[in-house]
């Protein structure tokens, strides 16, 4: 079985690299991406592979919600797990996307982490 991969965005970089440690701990094949932008340009190069968006909320220039929207219109069936340290009013303005999907409150323990993307991807890791 084919290692699942995740496309991570988050611009805390330290962030980032942390999620990105621990997932690949736990075998996933992790493509990190500190902006948008870099995201779509590592899925337009990757995408049948990728199994799982796991993007922040909020991000300067384009936010997780318009990232998930852009990536499902050319990928409708990959997963998306949002994360935000905002809390629930703050993210209302994003409407149906982020009531549609799962949204992983920050900060979250490993353990929350890895149960979220394990029953995402179907992993038993």
């Amino acid at each position: 079985m084919q290692t699942p991969s995740i496309l991570l965005v988050d611009d805390d970089l330290d962030l980032l690299q942390f999620i990105a440690t621990m997932l690949a701990r736990y075998g996933y094949n992790v493509l990190p991406a500190d902006n948008p932008e870099s995201a779509l340009s590592i899925h337009n190069q990757r995408k049948g592979e990728i199994r799982l968006l796991l993007t922040d909320v909020i991000m300067p220039g384009m936010n997780g919600p318009d990232l998930a929207q852009a990536i499902l219109r050319r990928d409708p069936d990959i997963k998306i797990l949002f994360m935000s340290g905002y809390k629930v009013d703050r993210l209302a303005r994003f409407g149906d996307i982020l009531s549609s999907y799962e949204v992983l409150g920050k900060p979250f323990s490993p353990a929350e982490l890895l149960q979220a993307v394990n029953s995402m991807v179907g992993g038993n890791r």
